[in-house]
């Protein structure tokens, strides 16, 4: 028995985890910094699709990626890592077997 009651995590997840990677990368912006809003946007779709396995989905916007490197040294270095690592699905398993 739940204290919660039926809890339907998948139906909110996403939506969760974009919102609060959003809220996060807001945080460490200042307050009257014009582009506010387009680098949370993009922090938050670029750590999401890091999560759930599907950078190939990203459309990387390298003016607001450069932006990050002005404002958060440890912020454009993990998106620097995500952007090396290479846009990949990695949800998906494929294996070749050599002859």
């Amino acid at each position: 028995v739940s204290l919660f009651g039926n809890i339907d995590f998948p139906s909110y997840a996403h939506t969760f985890l974009w919102e609060t990677a959003y809220r996060q990368a807001a945080s460490e912006l200042p307050e009257d910094l014009p582009d506010t809003g387009a680098m949370a946007h993009f922090f938050a779709d670029i750590h999401t699709a890091y999560v759930s396995g599907r950078m190939d989905t990203v459309i990387w916007e390298d003016a607001v990626f450069q932006s990050w490197k002005d404002q958060s040294a440890l912020t454009y270095a993990y998106l620097q890592s995500l952007f090396n690592d290479g846009f990949q699905n990695h949800t998906e398993t494929t294996f070749s077997i050599d002859r």
